[in-house]
């Protein structure tokens, strides 16, 4: 087996021949079964997901990475593109109808808003007004070192905290929640009517790695 990256191969290694394995479930992609701890989801963003019957050379992965593949393509397994923009059915372009379906989106909830971090270093902010007393609690379900900040009528309630040390599996009270409001370790957060801003940050780029123009 061969890795990969942006046309160059990055790693090599031998793939078990023996004792293949057979499975009528369905294939995932970007999360895993494996129930050890050693295995994770795949933190990142896919697009173009092409399977094929054939091992693929590094020419022919390079010529064919920006450019769409037809349907009918020998040896074109199936080919997610990823670009549907809205729903859950993922169309199969190699024309052999394997059609997939995304789980987990939360943009399919009401009142979900719904944004992404494009480049490192990046800030996004959000604001809401609440009409009345309202109880709130975060959960990152991420592994990532972005940071948020929570603030609002009465001041500061989270001030960067990172999203790996922001789900409830993270903090020791039996439910979360810590009467005082200054609280650094607050799980469940009380807010009084009126604005807040929740902020997330991206990580920087290392100083080694930054640049001007």
């Amino acid at each position: 087996m061969k890795i990969f990256v942006d046309g160059v191969q990055v790693a090599a290694a031998a793939v078990r021949t023996t004792n293949p394995f057979s499975s009528t479930s369905a294939l995932d992609v970007g999360r895993t079964r494996e129930p050890s701890s050693q295995f994770s989801t795949f933190n990142g963003t896919i697009e173009d997901l092409r399977l094929w019957k054939v091992a693929r050379s590094g020419a022919e992965i390079e010529a064919a990475r920006h450019a769409a593949v037809a349907a009918g393509t020998p040896n074109l397994m199936l080919n997610w593109r990823l670009d549907e923009g809205s729903g859950t059915v993922l169309a199969d372009s190699s024309g052999l109808g394997h059609a997939g379906s995304v789980s987990g989106l939360f943009d399919n909830l009401p009142g979900t808003v719904a944004g992404r971090i494009e480049v490192p270093g990046q800030r996004v902010v959000y604001t809401l007004d609440l009409l009345q007393p309202k109880q709130v609690v975060f959960d990152s379900l991420a592994d990532t070192n972005f940071t948020w900040t929570l603030e609002g009528p009465r001041g500061t309630h989270v001030s960067a905290r990172s999203f790996q040390g922001s789900d409830s599996r993270e903090w020791g009270t039996a439910d979360g929640y810590i009467a005082d409001f200054a609280a650094g370790n607050r799980l469940v957060h009380e807010l009084a009517p009126g604005r807040y801003t929740f902020t997330i940050d991206a990580p920087g780029m290392p100083p080694a790695l930054s640049h001007g123009a």
